[in-house]
């Protein structure tokens, strides 16, 4: 693709990163096949493909808002660990309201879990690009107005 495509940057969007210990405890309690959760060996693999990854951390079903927020700190926290240097990272929140609670999945609780995970010591955040948002045309202006605060 770099050869048909130069000078264009090339990204990815990812599900969440999950550590490949717990997805595999997961599988064995439900007795199901995990394929959604991307673990640190993936995400190196594919960055050492693309220039910058999106890691989208919606439809997580959770109906608490602490819990998603928490979700969201330690996607940034994991991933700034995992990405190789030099590649770009984007952790993208939910702008959407249909098929999932939105008084816990929205622009504000995503923008507190990044925010949080960026001031994490556990964190490496010059290695955290910013932020995404999916689907950007559902944005009203409060949205905007967080975003725009960051």
């Amino acid at each position: 693709m770099r050869l048909a495509l130069p000078g264009v940057k090339l990204s990815v969007a990812m599900d969440e990163w999950q550590p490949h210990a717990i997805s595999q405890i997961v599988a064995t309690l439900f007795e199901r096949k995990i394929e959604s959760y991307w673990h640190s060996e993936q995400v190196r693999r594919v960055a050492a493909s693309v220039d910058q990854m999106v890691v989208m951390t919606y439809d997580t079903t959770f109906h608490d808002p602490a819990l998603y927020t928490w979700w969201v700190e330690q996607q940034t926290i994991a991933l700034s660990k995992t990405l190789p240097e030099g590649k770009e990272l984007y952790i993208c929140i939910p702008a959407y309201e249909e098929g999932v609670d939105p008084l816990a999945e929205n622009i504000r609780t995503g923008l507190e879990g990044y925010a949080r995970g960026l001031t994490n010591l556990r964190s490496k955040a010059g290695k955290i690009t910013g932020v995404a948002v999916y689907p950007y045309w559902e944005l009203d202006d409060e949205e905007w107005n967080l975003l725009e605060a960051l």
